[in-house]
């Protein structure tokens, strides 16, 4: 999407690239956005996208599906 916008001359900081990332994650990435963005540095692209996929993996190791998570959340067994 910011590629293509970016073809129509429309440019966009990075913090607003990664927010738009963050908030694209399902419901059950709502504890993991709010603690990424109470950061009080400005978040970049790439370090939110560093951290979606280390979060991701720390899911998969576990061996959490997306369901268990969100299970895991409301018992609030989540990390």
């Amino acid at each position: 999407m910011f590629t293509e916008l970016s073809l129509q001359g429309l440019n966009f900081e990075e913090e607003i690239k990664a927010l738009a990332l963050l908030s694209s994650l399902p419901m059950s990435w709502e504890v993991f956005y709010t603690t990424v963005t109470s950061n009080s540095t400005k978040l970049m692209l790439d370090e939110a996208i560093i951290q979606i996929l280390s979060k991701d993996l720390r899911r998969k190791w576990m061996g959490l599906t997306i369901d268990d998570n969100v299970e895991a959340h409301f018992l609030g067994e989540t990390s």
